[in-house]
């Protein structure tokens, strides 16, 4: 009875069972039946996989008997590369209509692919809906993409590059173009026997045989695919690399040709040495750089300026590329545009540098010089701080870095046995400024009347030299070059470059006040040059201001240093009678093609850089005597009837041995009429400095 009971039960408990999986199958069918057999739902649950970016749910429910659909893996590709390429961050589907009719069932709708870079796409599809044993498919092709997409159609995402702004002379000459070199390109399709015509190119071009083979192939793999690509570039070389004979060799191949408009855009800087240094030179980018600027929208393969005005206006000139998006035909063929944004051209600088000013600067400093001299000439108007020459000697060719540069000769171009041509003088070149800045660190002794213009002299010179009577003086004694400085009042120290007197009234003034007023006048201040300009210097890091390197920072020795273009900026002050030094600056405009208009962004303005370098007084003081530096004084092969010139010269010792020594001058007009300065700044041997007034002098010349 018992076992009779339990088999009954299990009996029961066997068809509860089976009946409970009944019900659940026939749940599951009649949801699956629900779902696969209705239009609206199968397209709604389609699209919503294709919103999710769940691209293999929405292959299942595509019909799979069409043999020019995707495979599942190509289909999901396809999906995931569109939706990356265009930043798609959401599929917004609206305003569905089913209609049904003999011919089957369709779904319309519209969609909207929200991008994050380049905004909102809405396009309206048409999906068509297969039935096969009651269960309903997507009939799928490309236009479930885009409507106008076809098999085979890619869709194509491109850079639209902006062209870089150019630089102009003052007189309108161009200086720094958008050009293109000599591009040595193969055509795939006429090349019969690539080893043969490989293997003599090799030895034309100076590049390998495999490099060439290289080409070939990766172009016709490339040509294979697109039907478009059938030139391969083998290498690019300068405007002046070939002969005429080397060119008729080239082309003397089947297949080999010689472009110099489309495959080789370079930098080109037609005058060469003579602009180098302000004008700089593009290179590849860096790492660090890209690493730096992560969002200006440079790649791995961007120029941007090195040095120069191509790096210090480098957000000004290099524009902003565009970006085209569009479908392409499987021949190459542009059919639809998705999107397109404009390239934003670079900006034009017009300098204040006149090329034939430049030139003819550049050509006096090159032809005047000794051998291994090197050296700095600036010339500029005082008035507005605009530069119109600025040279150093010896330069370069920054058109090399068009190509690729060999180590050993960038190693030559920053070697001291060449004289290091890449090295700019004017900007980067810190000497000491020796008596050219007599006439500046005299100024607190007279404004706080320590001395005033009749003061003499109060010690004892003997045999030139000057033994200050302190305790603290330790060092050896003052030594002048010149002993006519009779009385030594300011008026003939400063004519004939006494350096004892500067370095009594240093004393009398102490150091800190030296110190603060060299530093009201921009020592050891960022200089805010178009082109970036080396920190001057007041004393070393852990220096002291003793009593010696007190006296020499009075006529310019002791650890002061600076660059030329500083000494010709403090020299505007007395220049242009303000008694307020201007900026230099070399840009005089800056401009912007737009469409066919050359339209004017900026313009120069005169910038203060020092107000009150001194007062009134001082200035009528020192005026006459700066004029009598030229009239009788040490600066006097510089004198001409024809104009009133005021200036200054100084020679600084350099080195232990002190057989170097740097030899400058600074004179400029007075009369009015023109506001011209000039500076010259030479690394000299000793006794070869006279040559600076020789330069000077031409260049003042009316």
């Amino acid at each position: 009875m018992f076992e009779a009971f339990e088999a009954y039960e299990l009996k029961n408990i066997s068809l509860l069972k089976k009946l409970i999986l009944l019900i659940i199958f026939l749940i599951l069918f009649t949801f699956c039946g629900c779902e696969t057999s209705n239009p609206s739902k199968v397209a709604e649950i389609f699209l919503d996989a294709i919103a999710n970016k769940d691209f293999e749910l929405a292959y299942s429910y595509i019909w799979p008997y069409d043999t020019d659909s995707l495979q599942k893996d190509e289909f999901i590709k396809k999906y995931e590369s569109i939706f990356s390429a265009l930043s798609i961050e959401e599929v917004e589907v609206f305003d569905p209509f089913v209609t049904t009719d003999s011919f089957g069932t369709t779904y319309t709708y519209s969609a909207s692919y929200h991008t994050s870079e380049y905004g909102t796409y809405t396009y309206d599809f048409s999906m068509d809906l297969k039935t096969l044993d009651s269960v309903i498919y997507v009939d799928w092709d490309q236009s479930l993409i885009f409507p106008l997409m076809e098999y085979e159609d890619k869709l194509f995402v491109e850079s639209i590059k902006a062209s870089r702004g150019e630089i102009f002379s003052s007189d309108g000459e161009l200086i720094a173009k958008n050009d293109y070199g000599h591009a040595v390109y193969m055509d795939v399709t006429k090349i019969k026997n690539i080893l043969s015509v490989s293997k003599q190119l090799s030895t034309v071009l100076g590049v390998s045989q495999l490099e060439i083979i290289d080409v070939f192939n990766n172009t016709h793999a490339l040509n294979k695919e697109y039907a478009r690509n059938n030139v391969g570039i083998i290498n690019t070389f300068s405007k002046e690399h070939f002969t005429e004979e080397e060119k008729a060799l080239l082309l003397g191949f089947e297949g080999i040709g010689i472009d110099s408009e489309v495959y080789a855009p370079i930098r080109y800087y037609p005058y060469k040495e003579y602009f180098s240094h302000v004008i700089g030179y593009l290179g590849h980018i860096t790492p660090e750089y890209l690493e730096e600027y992560p969002d200006k929208g440079y790649n791995i393969d961007s120029l941007v300026g090195k040095t120069g005005l191509e790096a210090s206006y480098e957000d000004t000139l290099r524009g902003k590329d565009g970006k085209i998006i569009y479908l392409s035909d499987r021949w190459g063929n542009r059919k639809d545009v998705l999107y397109e944004k404009p390239a934003e051209e670079g900006m034009d600088l017009i300098l204040t540098i006149s090329l034939k000013k430049q030139q003819e600067t550049y050509d006096l400093l090159a032809s005047n010089v000794y051998k291994d001299q090197k050296g700095s000439v600036i010339v500029m108007d005082a008035s507005t701080g605009a530069v119109e020459a600025i040279c150093s000697y010896p330069s370069y060719d920054n058109n090399i870095f068009s190509f690729p540069v060999i180590e050993e000769t960038w190693q030559a171009l920053n070697s001291e046995e060449a004289n290091q041509p890449m090295y700019d003088r004017s900007t980067q070149g810190l000497y000491p400024p020796g008596s050219l800045i007599k006439p500046f660190t005299i100024i607190p002794s007279l404004e706080q009347k320590v001395i005033n213009q009749y003061s003499a002299f109060e010690g004892t010179i003997v045999n030139n030299q000057w033994l200050p009577n302190r305790r603290d003086w330790n060092s050896p004694p003052i030594t002048r070059v010149i002993a006519n400085a009779s009385p030594l009042v300011l008026e003939n120290a400063l004519i004939f470059s006494d350096n004892i007197y500067f370095a009594w009234a240093s004393l009398k003034l102490g150091p800190d006040d030296m110190k603060d007023y060299l530093a009201s006048i921009g020592f050891e201040a960022g200089f805010d040059f178009d082109i970036p300009v080396k920190r001057s210097n007041i004393l070393n890091d852990g220096s002291e201001c003793y009593p010696r390197m007190l006296a020499d920072m009075g006529y310019g020795q002791g650890e002061l240093l600076v660059t030329p273009i500083q000494m010709a900026s403090l020299f505007t002050a007395y220049a242009n009678g303000t008694g307020d030094s201007v900026m230099p600056t070399i840009i005089k405009e800056v401009k912007q093609t737009q469409g066919n208009k050359h339209v004017l962004i900026d313009t120069l303005t005169q910038k203060i850089e020092i107000n009150d370098v001194f007062n009134d007084k001082t200035y009528d003081i020192m005026m006459p005597y700066l004029e009598g530096v030229i009239t009788r004084g040490t600066g006097r092969r510089v004198n001409m009837p024809e104009v009133n010139i005021a200036g200054k010269t100084g020679t600084a010792e350099v080195g232990t041995s002190k057989t170097k020594e740097i030899s400058w001058f600074a004179g400029f007009w007075m009369d009015g009429s023109y506001d011209r300065l000039v500076l010259v700044a030479l690394e000299s041997k000793e006794h070869q400095g006279g040559i600076k007034l020789t330069i000077a002098k031409q260049l003042l010349t009316p």
